[in-house]
């Protein structure tokens, strides 16, 4: 049985539910690390398959592990609840479908400190859910970048940052006023915007440490719904009052003219391939959003494709 200080240095925050098949993994890969000064914080948000059986198991056999069992609130309150139990220096998300590589956190960490950097980011790739994490690494010659601004950088392989939680390493002084909105679709949207508002230190390590299983029951991969339009809204409104402060602020400039293109683009495109009954509704609550973004002064043509523009705008008249 491992044993560990009283207080961690890492803390890996997993949010549980429904994932029985993929939960062994996860958790192997965990407690496989090449680093061993951490914490997981499983957080079983109600599931109701065998996934509390198996957390129970792990939990007596490693004492770095420690489950909270609640009620089912979702991913966002999941996390949260994660957040609030966290001891350690630096907080690591990890979804309990996915998988990380033996060294993720001896790679994040030797570069969060030779750095001295607030966020730590690398890359992710395609698994099946049952694919043994087992690449290894020369750490000192991965060729990292030092990013100071990562709302201005651009996200292209390999030195993507992104904005999903799980592909990071946050000093906790970064995170520990920051949670997530709960009950939402895309939560990660505005908590990292949120994050990156507050201008981190960033190395960016082009090195695919994360394993990101994609399969049929996972939020990306559902039926568009009305929800997801006006979970998008609600994220796009985070980050706008995030950064509203100036109106004419760099920051919000950058916004407008490159971040809402795929946001919005995206829900377009899910408006359309949404089944009849709900594609009406999609398109009311998008023209909605749409015109209270143009009336926030946040959309204009720029950063736009121009067809996809003259139909937002014919959309905010017609319907």
């Amino acid at each position: 049985m491992a044993v560990t200080k009283m207080q961690p240095i890492i803390s890996i925050i997993i949010p549980v539910y429904k994932v029985e098949r993929f939960l062994a993994r996860c958790l192997d890969s965990v407690l496989a690390q090449t680093y061993s000064d951490f914490e997981i914080i499983c957080v079983n948000d109600g599931s109701p398959d065998n996934c509390g059986v198996i957390l129970a198991e792990y939990e007596k056999n490693d004492n770095r592990i420690k489950v909270i069992n609640q009620v089912n609130q979702g991913l966002s309150v999941a996390r949260n609840t994660g957040l609030d139990f966290a001891r350690g220096n630096y907080i690591c998300f990890v979804d309990s479908d996915d998988a990380i590589q033996p060294q993720t956190l001896e790679i994040a960490l030797f570069w969060a400190e030779k750095k001295q950097a607030d966020l730590v980011v690398w890359q992710s790739v395609y698994s099946d859910g049952f694919e043994k994490p087992d690449k290894l690494f020369d750490i000192e010659k991965i060729d990292v970048i030092i990013v100071n601004e990562p709302l201005y950088h651009k996200n292209k392989r390999p030195n993507k940052i992104g904005s999903v939680v799980w592909n990071k390493l946050y000093k906790k002084e970064l995170v520990e006023d920051e949670r997530f909105i709960p009950g939402v679709h895309y939560e990660d949207i505005s908590y990292s915007f949120s994050i990156m508002e507050k201008r981190p230190k960033t190395v960016v390590i082009p090195a695919e440490l994360y394993l990101y299983t994609k399969f049929e029951e996972s939020i990306t991969q559902q039926r568009p719904t009305l929800k997801l339009i006006n979970d998008y809204h609600i994220a796009i409104n985070s980050i706008y009052n995030s950064y509203k402060k100036n109106m004419i602020s760099k920051e919000l400039k950058h916004i407008r003219h490159n971040l809402l293109r795929p946001l919005l683009s995206n829900q377009f495109k899910k408006c359309k391939q949404a089944d009849q009954d709900q594609r009406v509704v999609m398109l009311q609550a998008f023209a909605e959003e749409l015109r209270d973004l143009d009336a926030k002064g946040l959309l204009t043509w720029r950063g736009h494709r121009i067809y996809l523009y003259i139909a937002y705008k014919k959309l905010m008249k017609t319907v």
